[in-house]
């Protein structure tokens, strides 16, 4: 169809993208040689929740943040798995513990498959052996996949295994085989044909090529295996395709807008792990790595280092002053099957290029927004993010159930862990296409603007909480 000859205009054929207007030339300039770039180094490097927490760390180590509890100097510290950080800027002045934390919580870990304990496939028989073009590993999905995307692709397969108390770390390319598109008898794939290609020929060739001691070693791997991949810019560079947008989108972002940032309250960035399974797992959401740092940071800030009240205390006392915490989560961005979907509630998905999204769920427990926290978010967003409360609403979305009540399903998330610790949460964070896929795909722009409102909620508090000085000014 020509368009333009059945009379259509440009302004009828291009996509409202809101959160693009008055970007201007400088924003533009930060966003191509700066932020998309580290993004997307970020992204390639923390493919695993272990390589997020070091990335964190390189982030953060450059520009001045000191390993260890601090109470003058930025800080971060890590668990003794390396699959949980806290990033931590102590504020400014002696009444700062006056004016509540700000608490950002994030998520480390993206859907994958994993090994399962016992995991290695190799029919005793000589006749079966040689239908099969190797010895094949035994996976399961993590977190919500759909089995079906990940076969016939290229995957790596990162793990390590501590054994006699050392660590020995490895990786190894395979492929996750799917039937040949020939086959007349194609069955329906499930969870039970993930299976993983190693190319090896015996079971002693590939514990050599894991460095694995038997059978035993795998009952005590930590694995992932994820896409073999790196992320990359989409067309003219608009949008950043690559696996884990959920949740590194919101790890960057929120760690970014910290280290640029000059708070005068306590801030707290969390990167936790096994949220896509709802775990509360000592190395998980709310855990005693989440207590242990904020008390201890807390104590060390009074004064009375030597006096750690327990965090359910400090919650009591009045630990946020009535400050909103943030669950860092993406939200399922609206792309072309959505559009077609019977299910979705156009009204209510979030949007690309509308910048972050504010959930409110609509049900009384949970991730619930009280309207007080509302909107206390909704007038820190108009008075950061644009000259104009118009040019600001422009910049972020609230957005509620993205699917008709008929099919909704509410699901687990750091909010609604962190909720019933009687720590207000709100989820915020960009939209991203096809979420939970091997390859995800986010607009560079939404995430240029979540760093902002992340920023926005770490250096002031609105005008009518005694703040309202703008930081975040027009760069145009």
């Amino acid at each position: 169809m020509d368009y333009y000859k059945a009379g259509f205009t440009d302004k009828d054929l291009r996509r409202a993208a809101p959160a693009a207007v008055g970007f201007g030339r400088q924003r533009r300039k930060i966003l191509d040689e700066v932020i998309a770039p580290e993004y997307i180094d970020f992204l390639g490097r923390s493919r695993v929740p272990r390589e997020v927490v070091h990335s964190v760390i390189g982030m953060v180590k450059s520009h001045g943040y000191v390993a260890g509890i601090n109470d003058s100097k930025p800080f971060f510290v890590s668990n003794d798995e390396s699959n949980a950080f806290a990033v931590v800027h102590p504020g400014r002045g002696h009444h700062r513990l006056n004016r509540g934390i700000r608490l950002i919580l994030t998520h480390i870990d993206s859907p994958c498959l994993k090994l399962k304990t016992s995991p290695t496939l190799l029919p005793g028989a000589q006749d079966d052996m040689v239908l099969l073009p190797g010895v094949l590993l035994d996976a399961q999905n993590y977190g919500y996949i759909i089995p079906a995307h990940w076969m016939g692709r290229n995957l790596r397969l990162i793990g390590e295994v501590v054994s006699g108390g050392r660590t020995r770390r490895f990786e190894l390319p395979v492929f996750s085989s799917i039937y040949a598109a020939h086959l007349k008898d194609k069955k329906e794939v499930t969870e039970d044909d993930l299976k993983l290609e190693t190319g090896a020929q015996s079971v002693r060739e590939l514990y050599e090529l894991l460095g694995v001691n038997g059978e035993a070693d795998f009952a005590r791997l930590r694995s992932h295996v994820v896409p073999d991949e790196k992320p990359r810019l989409i067309g003219n560079g608009e949008f950043i395709s690559g696996y884990g947008h959920d949740d590194k989108a919101c790890v960057y972002a929120a760690v970014k807008a910290l280290v640029e940032s000059k708070p005068t309250s306590p801030c707290f960035v969390f990167g936790l792990d096994k949220e896509e399974i709802g775990s509360h797992s000592p190395n998980a959401a709310f855990s005693g790595f989440v207590r242990r740092v904020i008390s201890e940071t807390l104590a060390r800030f009074s004064g009375n280092g030597r006096r750690t009240r327990p965090l359910e205390e400090l919650i009591d006392r009045g630990l946020m002053k009535g400050v909103p915490a943030i669950s860092a989560d993406v939200d399922a961005g609206s792309g072309y099957f959505e559009s077609q979907s019977d299910t979705i509630d156009g009204n209510h998905i979030a949007k690309v290029l509308h910048g972050p999204a504010i959930y409110v769920h609509g049900v009384s427990e949970g991730n619930a927004v009280t309207q007080r926290r509302l909107d206390y978010m909704v007038t820190l967003l108009d008075e950061n993010l644009g000259p104009t409360r118009q040019i600001a609403e422009r910049r972020y979305q609230i957005t509620g159930s993205a699917l008709n009540p008929s099919h909704s399903e509410p699901g687990e998330t750091l909010a609604r862990i962190f909720v019933r610790e009687n720590i207000d949460v709100m989820d915020m964070g960009p939209p991203v296409l096809a979420v939970h896929n091997l390859s995800e795909e986010l607009s560079s722009i939404d995430l240029y603007w979540t760093i902002q409102a992340y920023k926005a909620y770490f250096e002031e508090r609105p005008s009518f909480r005694g703040g309202g000085r703008k930081k975040v000014k027009p760069t145009d």
